[in-house]
C-alpha cells in the first residue's frame, strides 16, 4: 500500500474564488466548498506505528473497563443490614423471603383487615384536632384478623401488627404498631379456629359453708367442674338444681372439664383420685367424664381453668397457668343475715342528731375510715350488723373458664352465648355435684377479707359495658364472653394521612423485630420502603379506597372490592445495591475525571463546537401554574347588597347559592355553580343570574331569607350519635330562585349546569298562556324543556271558571320553574289526547310532546274538587313521573328520603346503561303506584360503595328505616326484556310489601284526622285556621265542644268563626249541618287566655327550714340518666358554693368542703370535667391540657348514651345506686354547711354592709376600654346614658304593635313557682291586644312580655336588609354569639320586655354566664344586684334557678345570711341603659309601665365563665367552637364604634384586628 486514500476537507472561500494563494480579495461573504487533497502513507512497521497501537489497545480497555467497574460500583448487592437506609428502621426477616415456597405461602392473605371507611362520619378526625374541623387528616379503627397455622413452623411465636399506609403507593409511612393495638398488643392466637374463645370469670369468694364450723366447698381432695350449655332450658335445670347427678351432666352439658385434687399449696397428687390426670385436670373425652363413660354424653371443645391471681385496672381477670394444687386460696367474710331495707342507703354524717357517727360515702371507704364500709347496693359487707353472726371462711380463688372449639347450634332457642355452671363434689359424694356459687337475694354477698378480717376493697370505677346482649333471666351470673383472640383492634393517635386516596397494609412482624440491638421503635409517620413487604413481614394484606369519600373512582393496584392485589404487597425482592447517593457522587466525579483525561489523552477525537440551551418564553409562559380562581360570572351577595341586587335584577331570573365554604356539599357543587354563572354569562337570550351567599358570615341574612338552613351542627351520618371533636361539620348547600324581587321557591333539581339551565328556561316561558293551534303547541313542545300542563277548556263558560283559572295560574306560579303551564281550548285538547274531557289539566311528559302532530299520551285529572283548589292540583302535579327514571344524586337524595315511598334506584354505569334501564322500567311503569314507588336512576360511581353492590344494579331503600335491598338484576336480564321487566315487577312487589303496608295505614290515619291531637295542637295560639276537609274539622270541633270550649261560667277559652266572620255556637241541631257547609270555610278558632287562668296567691312562703328542705330530691322513679344530670347539677352547685363562700368568709371563717371531692371519686363519670375558671384558661392556653378535656369530653358523651341505651337493668340500677349515695353526701354537707353559717349568721359575723348606688356613666366619656376594665371584667353594675339604638322611626309601642301583629306568649311572677325568676306561663294572646290592655286590665296588669325574641318573631322591626333599624351599642358590639357561626343563640337577640307597675322579676341569675344590657324605652324600672361573690349569702336552691330571699320584701330573721351581702340599687329612667354583668344574682320591678330592649350576651369579660358553663351542661359543638383557636377568635376592639344591625350580623369577625385582651 503506497498511499493513504483521498480525504475532504471543509474550506472557506470568499465570492466563490479559490483564495488560497491569497491573490484574490475577499469580500467578507464566505461559501463552504468542498475540497480534496492526498496524504501520504506512514510505513507499517515504524515505532510510531507500534506506539500508536499500544495507545490504541490501552485506550480502549480504558474505555470499556472503567465504566465496567463503575456500573460494578452501583449494581454490587449491599449486606442486608444496609439496606433502605432512606427509610425509618425496619428489621428484615431472616433467612431466604422471597423464595417460591415462601412467595406461594404469602400469596394467599392470611390477615383479615376491616375495610377503609367511605364516609366522613366514620373517619376520626380528632387526630390533628388542634388543625380544627377545617383539617383533612383522619385515622379510623382497624380490625385485623390472623388466620396462619404455619407462623409457629416458621418459629414465629409472638407476632405483632404494623400497619403502613400510603396516597399513592410509592410513598409509604408506619401508622400504627403494637402500642395502640387492643386488647393486646400481640395476637393471642394465630388462627380462626384456635382463637375463638368462651369465657368466663367467677366471682371472688365460692359458697360459703352453711354453718361457720363446716369445711367449704373444694378445698378438700374435690373436682370443680364446669358444665357448658347453649340450650336455655338446660341452664334453668343446672342453676335452679341443688344437685346434680352424673347422668344429668351427661344429658345437659355440651361442653365439660375442670380441675381435680387438693388445692391451697396441698402435697397430695391429684392422680389419687378416680379420672385425675397427674396435672390436675379431669379426664374428659366426648363420651366420659372423671372416668366414667355415658353413651348419651357428647361433649365438644377443649376446656381449661385458671386462677386469677390478679386483676387489671379495668377487673379483668389476669389468669396464672398453675396446677390445681397451687391454687392460692383466701378468706371471705359472709354474713347470713338477711339484708334490711334501708341499711345499706342511708347516710351516715358525725354530729347529725339521730344519726350514728359514721364518716363517708357508703360502700366506699374514706382515707383514715377503720371500717367495713356501708355497701353500694349489696356490693359490700354494712356496718350496724351483728358481728358474732358473721363468720369467715376459706374459699378458692377467683378463676377463669375458658373453652375452644365450641360449636354453635342451629336453631331459634339457642342463648345468644353459651353459659357456664361452676359445680363442685368430693371423694365423700361421688357422682353428686353442687353448685360452687350461688345467687344471694336475702343476704350480702361474702366478701374477701384481709388477715385482720378488713373487707378488701376497691375504688369503683367501672362503666356501663358495652356490647352485651340482655340479660334474660338468671343468664348474667352464668354467661360467657366471646374472645377472638386472633383478632386485633387498632386505634392509633396518629394520622393515617388526608382523606382522599389511601392504600393500607396490616404487617405482621416477628418478636425477634423489638428484640433487635438497633431497632428502637416505630416513630409516628417514618418512612417505610415501597413494596414487596415479604422480607419484613410474614403475612401481609390490604385495603384500598377513598377514604372518608361517598365518591369511590378506580385506583391502581386495587380490587373492587377494596382490597390490594396481593401481587403488588408480595413478590421478588429486588436486592438493594450500592446504587446510592454517596456512591453517586463518587461515580459521578470518578466519570469527571475519565472525561478529563480522555479529552487529555486524545487530542483531536473531540472538536469543540458551541452547545447551549435557549428557554422559549412562550413555552415558559404556557408551562406557568395558574392560581385556582372563583368564577367572576358568580355575584358575591351579601347583607348590605342584598336588596339592591334584587332590585337591580327584578326583571331577570336569579338563582342565590347559601353555602358554608365550610361544607363538603359546597365543595362538591361548586364546580357546577360556576359553570351554570359561566354559561348565564355568554348565553344570547338573558336566561338568570347566579349569586352567592356565605352563611358563616351573612348568617342573619340567610337566617331570613333560607330558614332551610338548619341552624345546628350537622352530622355527615345523622345514625352516629356520640360527638367527635375535630370531625369535619357541615350544612346544606340551598338554592333559591328569585324573581321580581322575591323567592319565588327552592330548587330542589339536580344541581348540574343542564338541569339549571332547563329550570331558568322553563321559567321564561309566560304561565298558563292561551294556545290557539297546534301549531302553536308544536312550536312550545319542541322548543322548549317539559314537562308540560295543559290546561284544557277553563274558560269555556264552566260554573267556576274563576276558581279553574285562579286555581291554574297559582300552581304556575308556584311550579313554575319546574314545568311549563299553558292553556289550550277543549276543541284543541280533544284533537290530542283521546278522552280529554272539559274542563281538565294534562300532564304530558316532553317524551310524549315529542309525538305531535300525532295523538300524543298525558295524564288528565278532571276532578273539580282538585281543579279548584291550588293546594290539591299543586300536590297532584308534584304526584306525576315527569320521566320513567328520575336523577338521584347525593345532593338531592334528601328530597327522596323525605318521602314515605319506597326509593328504586337503577344503578347506571353509562349513558346506554341508563337508556336499557329506562327501557326496562317503562314496560311496567304504570302499574308502580307513584304513592308507593319513587323510581329513579343515579351514576354507579356515586353510590356502589354505599350499597355494596356490582353495576348495573337495582336497590331498593326503606325511606323510614333506611334499609336496603339488592334485587340481583343480573338474573332477571337473563330472562329476556319483556320477561325481564315481569320479572322486575314481581320483586318490586316482594321487596316494598312491608312499606306499601306502612303507606296505606298512614293514609287511614291521616284521614282519621288524629282528633285530639288536632285539639291539643290549638293549644297557647292566637287562633288556627281550618280548611274545609270533609271529615276531620267536624270531628276536631266536636272535641272542642264536647271537651274544650266551655271552660268557666266566664265565657268560651276557644271562640269558632266561620268565613264571614259570625261566631258558631254549638247547638245540637245546627253543629253538623254547619260543619259539613263548605261555604262556611275557612274557620277561624280563637283562643282566649284571660278565662280559667286562676288567681295566684302572692303570700310569702319561703323559710329557711324550706330553704333546707329543696334537697329532698326525689330519685325512686327517675332513670338512671335523670338521675345523673341531677347529681352533675347539685354538685356544680356546690362546687359554686364552695367558691363564693371562700371569697366572701375565707378569711373568717372554715369548713370541711372535703365530701365534694369524695363523690367525685365514686366514679370517674362522676366528677366534673373542669372546676374553675383557671381550667378554662389552662386550656385555652395548653393545647395538649385542652385535647385531654375535649377527650373526656367525648367518653362522658358516649357514656350518657350508654347510659340511655343501655338494656342491662342491673348495671343501670347500680349506677344509679353510686348516685343516689352521692347526691346524699352532697345533700348532707348542703345542710350541715347552710346550718353552720346560718347559726354563725345569727351570733353576727360583723359589721352589716350598706347599699350602694349603681354608678352613673355618659356614652360620650366612658370609652369601650374603660367599660371593659372597670365594669365588666370586675363583675360591676353601670347605668349608661346618652345611648341612641334606633336608626329610623322611634321604637314606640306603637310602633311594636304595627309591626308585630303576632301572638306573645306571657309571663307572670307567681313567689311559690320554682322556675327561673319566679316567673311562670300566664298564656298568649295577640301583641297589639297585649299592648292596649297591660296597663289597664286587671289580669293583665300582671302579665309580663318577658325577653322576646324581635330577631326570631319579628324580624320586620329592623326593616329590609341591610337591617338599618337598630343599632348595637358599641359596648356590646364584641358579642362572641355573632362570631361563633350558628351558635345556638346567634339570633335570639336583642328582645322586647313589656309590662305594668305590677310586675317584677324575683331574685336570678341570667342563664349560659352571659351579660345582660337593656335599654329602657319607656317607663322606670327599680334594679337590686348583688355581686357573683355573694351568691352563699342569697339562699340559692340547689335544684332549682330561684332564690328563696325575697330581696323586695326582706326578712332577715328568716334569712340572716342575706344582710351580709352587699346589695347595690339603680333606678333606671327612660333612654338609660343598665349593664348588669355575668353571674350576678339581680331582681328587678317596674315603678311605672314600661317597655324596653334586652341582649344577653358574651365577650371578653364573661367568656371564659360561658365557656366552663357549657362544659358543665356537655355543650360539646359549642365547646369546640369556643376553645379550637379557630371558629371563634377571641379579642376586642378598643376604639370600636356603633354598628347597625345589619352591619353587625354581616361582620368578618376573623378578619378584625383585636387590640384588647
Amino acid at each position: 500500500m503506497t498511499s493513504d486514500p483521498e480525504s475532504t476537507e471543509f474550506v472557506y472561500t470568499s465570492s466563490g474564488v479559490d483564495s488560497t494563494d491569497g491573490s484574490a480579495e475577499s469580500d467578507g461573504s464566505k461559501t463552504l466548498m468542498l475540497r480534496s487533497r492526498r496524504r501520504r502513507c506512514l510505513p507499517v512497521c515504524s515505532a510510531q506505528r507500534v506506539c500508536h497501537w499500544c495507545y490504541v489497545w490501552q485506550f480502549l480497555l480504558f474505555l470499556m473497563i472503567f465504566p465496567l467497574w463503575v456500573k460494578w460500583l452501583l449494581v454490587n448487592p449491599k449486606p442486608r443490614q444496609f439496606w433502605y437506609e432512606d427509610y425509618g428502621p425496619f428489621p428484615l426477616l431472616p433467612g431466604d423471603f422471597d423464595s417460591e415456597e415462601v412467595l406461594q405461602q404469602q400469596m394467599k392473605p392470611k390477615i383479615h383487615m376491616s375495610a377503609i371507611p367511605q364516609s366522613s362520619s366514620e373517619c376520626n378526625y380528632s387526630c390533628s384536632a388542634w388543625r380544627g374541623y377545617r383539617t383533612e387528616e383522619m385515622n379510623f379503627r382497624v380490625s385485623l384478623s390472623l388466620n396462619d397455622s404455619a407462623l409457629t413452623q416458621a418459629h414465629a411465636h409472638t407476632v405483632y401488627p404494623v400497619l403502613l399506609a400510603s396516597a399513592d403507593f410509592q410513598d409509604w409511612w408506619v401508622v400504627s404498631d403494637r402500642r395502640f393495638a387492643h386488647p393486646r398488643p400481640f395476637w393471642s392466637e394465630h388462627t380462626a379456629q384456635s382463637g375463638a374463645v368462651f369465657v368466663h370469670s367467677t366471682p371472688s369468694c365460692s359458697r360459703p359453708p352453711a354453718k361457720p364450723q363446716e369445711m367449704p366447698s373444694g378445698l378438700s381432695g374435690a373436682y370443680v367442674l364446669a358444665c357448658m350449655t347453649w340450650d336455655p332450658e338446660r341452664l334453668e335445670q343446672l342453676s335452679t338444681a341443688k344437685e346434680v347427678t352424673d347422668v344429668q351432666i351427661a344429658t345437659l352439658c355440651s361442653s365439660v372439664g375442670g380441675v381435680c385434687g387438693w388445692s391451697c399449696g396441698s402435697t397430695h397428687l391429684p392422680q389419687n383420685l378416680p379420672g385425675c390426670s397427674a396435672q390436675g385436670k379431669i379426664e374428659v373425652s366426648p363420651k366420659s367424664f372423671a372416668g366414667k363413660t355415658f353413651s348419651q354424653a357428647n361433649f365438644q371443645g377443649e376446656v381449661s381453668m385458671k386462677q386469677c391471681p390478679e386483676v387489671d385496672e379495668v377487673g379483668e381477670c389476669l389468669t396464672k397457668e398453675s396446677p390445681f394444687s397451687h391454687w392460692r386460696c383466701h378468706n371471705c367474710k359472709y354474713n347470713p343475715n338477711e339484708i334490711e331495707e334501708d341499711s345499706f342507703r342511708r347516710l351516715q354524717i358525725p354530729g347529725m342528731p339521730g344519726i350514728p357517727g359514721l364518716t363517708g360515702f357508703p360502700g366506699v371507704p374514706l382515707p383514715g375510715d377503720d371500717t367495713d364500709g356501708g355497701g353500694i347496693g349489696g356490693l359490700f359487707s354494712g356496718d350496724g350488723e351483728d358481728a358474732k353472726s358473721s363468720y369467715i371462711y376459706a374459699s378458692l380463688p377467683k378463676f377463669q373458664v375458658s373453652v375452644r372449639g365450641l360449636g354453635q347450634p342451629q336453631g331459634d332457642s339457642i342463648l345468644s352465648q353459651p353459659a357456664t355452671v361452676i359445680l363442685e363434689t368430693s371423694e365423700a359424694t361421688p357422682g353428686i355435684w353442687r353448685p360452687l356459687y350461688e345467687a344471694y337475694v336475702k343476704t350480702k354477698p361474702p366478701v374477701p377479707v384481709d388477715a385482720a378480717g378488713d373487707p378488701i376493697t376497691k375504688v369503683l370505677d367501672e362503666d356501663l359495658e358495652e356490647g352485651v346482649g340482655p340479660i334474660i333471666g338468671d343468664f348474667a351470673r352464668f354467661r360467657m364472653h366471646f374472645q377472638q383472640q386472633n383478632r386485633l383492634t387498632m386505634d392509633p393517635h396518629w394520622c393515617y394521612g388526608k382523606q382522599g386516596p389511601l392504600y393500607l397494609v396490616a404487617c405482621a412482624i416477628n418478636g425477634s423485630v423489638y428484640r433487635h440491638e438497633d431497632f428502637k421503635g416505630f416513630t409516628a409517620g417514618q418512612k417505610a420502603a415501597p413494596p414487596p413487604f415479604n422480607d419484613r413481614c410474614l403475612e401481609v394484606s390490604g385495603r384500598c379506597a377513598h377514604a372518608c369519600l361517598l365518591h369511590q373512582p378506580s385506583m391502581p393496584n386495587c380490587t373492587a372490592d377494596g382490597r390490594i392485589l396481593q401481587s403488588a404487597l408480595v413478590g421478588p425482592v429486588q436486592w438493594e445495591t450500592n446504587n446510592s447517593t454517596p456512591v453517586r457522587i463518587l461515580c459521578y466525579m470518578l466519570i469527571l475525571c475519565f472525561s478529563l483525561k480522555v479529552v487529555l489523552l486524545c487530542p483531536g477525537i473531540f472538536s469543540y463546537y458551541s452547545h447551549y440551551r435557549r428557554y422559549d418564553p412562550d413555552l415558559t409562559s404556557s408551562l406557568r401554574a395558574m392560581a385556582c380562581k372563583e368564577s367572576p360570572n358568580v355575584i358575591q351577595i351579601g347583607t348590605l347588597n342584598f336588596n339592591e341586587t334584587l332590585r337591580e335584577l327584578r326583571n331577570h331570573s336569579l338563582f342565590i347559592a347559601f353555602y358554608d365554604p365550610r361544607s363538603q356539599s359546597f365543595r362538591e357543587l361548586q364546580p357546577a355553580i360556576e359553570q351554570t354563572a359561566d354559561a348565564l354569562a355568554k348565553s344570547p337570550t338573558p336566561l338568570g343570574y347566579f349569586g352567592a351567599v356565605d352563611i358563616t358570615v351573612h348568617s342573619y341574612l340567610t337566617f331570613r331569607e333560607a330558614p332551610e338552613v338548619q341552624l345546628a351542627w350537622q352530622e355527615p351520618n345523622p345514625s352516629k350519635k356520640s360527638f367527635r371533636f375535630g370531625r369535619p361539620r357541615f350544612y346544606p348547600l340551598i338554592i333559591l330562585h328569585y324573581k321580581d324581587g322575591f323567592c319565588q321557591q327552592e330548587y330542589k333539581g339536580v344541581v348540574k349546569k343542564k338541569h339549571l339551565l332547563n329550570f331558568l328556561q322553563r321559567d321564561l316561558i309566560p304561565k298558563g298562556e292561551m294556545q290557539n293551534s297546534s301549531e302553536d303547541l308544536e312550536f312550545l313542545f319542541t322548543q322548549f324543556p317539559g314537562p308540560f300542563i295543559l290546561g284544557c277548556g277553563l274558560e269555556e263558560g264552566t260554573v267556576d271558571e274563576a276558581n279553574l283559572t285562579a286555581a291554574f295560574q297559582a300552581a304556575a306560579r308556584h311550579l313554575g320553574g319546574e314545568m311549563i303551564f299553558a292553556q289550550a281550548r277543549q276543541s284543541l285538547c280533544s284533537g290530542l289526547v283521546h278522552g280529554a274531557v272539559h274542563p281538565s289539566v294534562l300532564y304530558i311528559r316532553n317524551s310524549a310532546a315529542k309525538a305531535l302532530p300525532g295523538p300524543i299520551s298525558a295524564n288528565v285529572e278532571s276532578s273539580m274538587k282538585v281543579l279548584c283548589n291550588e293546594d290539591k292540583l299543586i300536590d297532584w302535579l308534584r304526584l306525576q313521573r315527569p320521566v320513567v327514571l328520575k336523577e338521584i344524586t347525593p345532593d338531592n337524595s334528601w328530597i327522596f328520603l323525605e318521602q314515605p315511598a319506597s326509593l328504586v334506584i337503577f344503578l347506571a354505569t353509562s349513558k346506554d346503561s341508563v337508556k336499557e334501564g329506562k327501557a326496562l322500567f317503562a314496560e311496567i311503569e304504570a302499574e308502580l303506584d307513584i304513592k308507593y314507588f319513587q323510581l329513579t336512576w343515579a351514576d354507579c360511581h356515586e353510590f356502589q360503595a354505599q350499597f355494596s353492590v356490582d353495576c348495573p344494579a337495582v336497590v331498593v331503600v326503606d325511606t323510614e328505616s333506611m334499609n336496603t335491598s339488592d334485587l340481583a338484576l343480573e338474573t332477571i336480564l337473563r330472562e329476556g326484556p319483556s320477561a325481564a321487566s315481569r320479572a322486575l315487577h314481581a320483586r318490586l312487589l316482594d321487596a316494598t310489601a312491608a312499606v306499601r303496608r306502612r303507606v296505606d295505614q298512614a293514609a287511614e290515619a291521616a284521614a282519621a284526622g288524629h282528633r285530639s291531637g288536632e285539639a291539643e295542637r290549638l293549644q297557647g295560639k292566637e287562633f288556627e285556621e281550618i280548611a274545609w276537609q270533609e271529615a276531620w274539622p267536624l270531628q276536631v270541633l266536636e272535641v272542642l265542644k264536647n271537651e274544650k270550649v266551655k271552660v268557666t261560667d266566664e265565657g268560651l277559652r276557644y271562640k269558632v268563626v266561620d268565613v264571614d266572620g259570625q261566631t258558631i255556637r254549638f247547638r245540637e241541631s245546627e253543629t253538623k249541618e254547619i260543619l259539613q257547609d263548605p261555604d262556611r270555610f275557612p274557620l277561624r278558632i280563637y283562643f282566649n287566655p284571660d278565662i280559667g287562668a286562676a288567681d295566684i296567691d302572692e303570700t310569702e312562703a319561703d323559710s329557711s327550714e324550706n330553704f333546707l328542705g329543696d334537697w329532698a330530691i326525689i330519685t325512686e322513679n327517675t332513670s338512671a340518666l335523670t338521675t345523673y344530670r341531677i347529681y352533675l347539677a347539685c354538685l356544680q352547685h356546690m362546687v359554686i358554693l364552695r367558691q363564693s363562700f371562700q371569697q366572701a368568709w375565707g378569711q373568717r371563717l372554715f369548713f370541711d368542703f372535703s365530701a365534694i371531692d369524695r363523690s367525685q371519686k365514686v366514679h370517674r363519670h362522676m366528677k366534673l370535667l373542669v372546676s374553675s375558671i383557671d381550667d378554662v384558661e389552662e386550656m385555652l392556653s395548653n393545647k395538649s391540657y385542652r385535647l385531654s378535656v375535649w377527650r373526656e369530653m367525648e367518653e362522658r358523651l358516649s357514656f350518657l348514651q350508654a347510659l340511655e341505651d343501655t338494656e342491662k337493668p342491673s348495671r343501670e340500677e347500680k349506677f344509679k345506686k353510686m348516685l343516689t349515695g352521692g347526691l346524699d353526701l352532697l345533700g348532707a354537707l348542703f345542710r350541715r354547711f347552710f346550718l353552720m353559717l346560718h347559726d354563725q349568721a345569727q351570733a353576727g359575723l360583723g359589721e352589716l354592709p350598706s347599699a350602694r348606688q349603681v354608678p352613673r356613666r355618659s356614652a360620650a366619656e366612658l370609652s369601650v376600654r374603660e367599660f371593659i376594665e372597670d365594669y365588666a371584667k370586675k363583675g360591676l353594675p353601670v347605668i349608661i346614658t346618652g345611648i341612641n339604638i334606633t336608626g329610623g322611626a322611634p321604637w314606640t309601642l306603637k310602633f311594636f304593635k304595627d309591626r308585630c301583629n303576632v301572638s306573645v306568649p306571657l309571663k307572670r311572677r307567681n313567689p311559690k313557682s320554682d322556675d327561673w325568676g319566679r316567673l311562670q306561663d300566664a298564656g298568649r294572646l295577640p301583641l297589639g291586644e297585649f299592648i292596649d290592655s297591660f296597663a289597664s286590665n286587671r289580669t293583665r296588669r300582671k302579665w309580663y312580655l318577658h325577653d322576646w325574641s324581635l330577631p326570631r318573631n319579628c324580624p320586620q322591626v329592623f326593616g329590609p336588609a341591610p337591617f338599618s333599624g337598630f343599632t348595637v351599642p358599641k359596648y356590646f358590639v364584641g358579642d362572641y354569639f355573632q362570631r361563633a357561626a350558628f351558635e345556638g343563640y346567634q339570633h335570639s337577640w336583642p328582645s322586647l320586655f313589656i309590662g305594668s307597675s305590677e310586675t317584677q322579676s324575683s331574685l336570678h341569675i341570667d342563664s349560659g354566664n352571659t351579660n345582660f344590657m337593656l335599654h329602657l324605652l319607656s317607663g322606670r324600672k327599680e334594679w337590686r344586684f348583688y355581686s357573683a361573690q355573694d351568691l352563699v349569702n342569697l339562699y340559692a336552691s340547689p335544684v332549682g334557678a330561684h332564690f328563696h330571699y325575697d330581696v323586695f320584701r326582706p326578712d332577715h330573721k328568716k334569712f340572716p345570711l342575706a344582710s351580709y351581702a352587699k346589695q347595690f340599687v339603680g333606678i333606671q329612667e327612660p333612654g338609660e341603659t343598665i349593664f348588669i354583668p355575668a353571674g350576678n344574682p339581680h331582681a328587678v320591678r317596674n315603678l311605672e309601665p314600661i317597655h324596653g330592649i334586652s341582649m344577653n350576651y358574651v365577650d371578653v369579660s364573661n367568656v371564659k365563665l360561658s365557656i366552663l358553663e357549657r362544659i358543665w351542661e356537655l355543650e360539646a359543638p359549642d365547646v369546640e367552637l369556643y376553645t379550637d383557636g379557630i371558629s371563634t377568635p377571641h379579642g376586642m376592639v378598643s376604639d370600636q364604634e356603633a354598628m347597625l344591625f345589619g352591619e353587625w350580623k354581616a361582620q368578618d369577625w376573623k378578619r378584625t384586628k383585636y387590640d384588647l385582651f
